[in-house]
């Protein structure tokens, strides 16, 4: 297995585990945009995470990068509807935009910078 495999499935369980806390116990948020920059950069995190993982068993960043954002939007999709099981929580399409929003950037900062400052790109 690729040793970059095992951060992702690290982050992934912290996003779930981060998701299974009660909505009583989470500190209010007093404004609706710092949830969804929460959402951004959370998912932005782990789309990077991801193409790290998929650039080693794809050729080119391209692919890579469209199997992070299938990995990034399928989980970002359980852990919305995961939500729902939880008291106090609610699932949200909003949330899952915000989620597929960051993983979008994720992927074009790092793709972006791969191009720019690695010596020697995979693409």
């Amino acid at each position: 297995m690729n040793n970059r495999v095992y951060p992702a499935v690290a982050y992934g369980l912290l996003i779930l585990a981060l998701s299974s806390i009660p909505g009583e116990s989470m500190p209010p948020l007093s404004w609706l945009s710092l949830n969804k920059l929460i959402h951004v950069g959370e998912y932005a995190i782990f789309a990077i995470i991801l193409v790290r993982v998929f650039s080693g068993q794809y050729r080119g960043l391209l692919k890579a990068g469209l199997a992070a954002l299938l990995v990034a939007t399928l989980y970002g999709a359980f852990d919305e509807s995961y939500q729902m099981l939880i008291p106090g929580r609610d699932s949200s399409l909003w949330d899952w935009l915000a989620d597929l929003l960051g993983a979008v950037i994720g992927i074009s900062a790092y793709t972006t910078w791969q191009r720019f400052n690695d010596p020697h790109p995979v693409r």
